[in-house]
């Protein structure tokens, strides 16, 4: 019962053994890590059921990025890690499969055409993600009597925003700066010189 979350794993793994990387066996270490007596990868981080499913999460995006060209969403998936929540709640488990039910499930609905049809033409993902964690931290410690829906809506609005102001100061005239700097790159590279061997010259 103790190495369960490693089932989490199963999904997102290679069918065949043979081809484990180490961000598999990494990804699977993150998942257990929050279980162990004594901590392996993160041993200065104190036990916290706060934090302690930080690491994991931002594990499980990362491997469905590396492998997203193997990786298909369905909606058993989605239903199976449920089930599997509503079976396993209330144990020190349950949010591991609450959480792939839920990012599983965003995924699953966002890829469908109707959904895709919203997306924006700008890309404030980027910084959403940046600004998102200390807009919410600032928002808990000034507004500390609003409550968590507060806390998550006001936060939700101000990194979007955020998000919209970042791509059109910044990051949107730092790709178009990367784009120019490698297609210059590429030009400017010397020449290849061919020497004429013996062969060439006839001798």
């Amino acid at each position: 019962m103790k190495y369960l979350p490693m089932y989490f794993c199963f999904p997102f793994m290679p069918q065949d053994c043979s081809t484990l990387k180490a961000e598999h066996i990494a990804f699977a270490l993150i998942l257990l890590e929050p279980f162990l007596a004594s901590r392996i990868l993160f041993p200065w981080v104190i036990p916290n059921p706060e934090v302690d499913f930080l690491s994991p999460c931002f594990a499980f995006g990362a491997i469905m990025a590396l492998n997203r060209e193997i990786i298909e969403i369905k909606l058993s998936h989605c239903l199976g890690f449920a089930t599997l929540y509503y079976i396993l709640q209330g144990t020190v488990y349950s949010p591991y499969f609450a959480y792939a039910s839920i990012f599983l499930s965003l995924l699953y609905i966002s890829s469908h055409k109707m959904i895709l049809r919203l997306k924006p033409k700008v890309d404030i993902s980027y910084g959403v993600y940046l600004w998102g964690f200390p807009v919410q931290q600032i928002i808990a410690k000034y507004f500390k009597d609003h409550g968590i829906l507060f806390n998550q809506s006001a936060s939700l609005v101000a990194a979007l925003f955020l998000g919209y102001l970042s791509w059109h100061l910044c990051e949107k005239h730092f790709i178009r700066f990367g784009s120019a700097l490698s297609s210059f790159i590429k030009k400017a590279k010397a020449p290849v010189i061919n020497i004429p061997t013996n062969h060439d010259l006839g001798t």
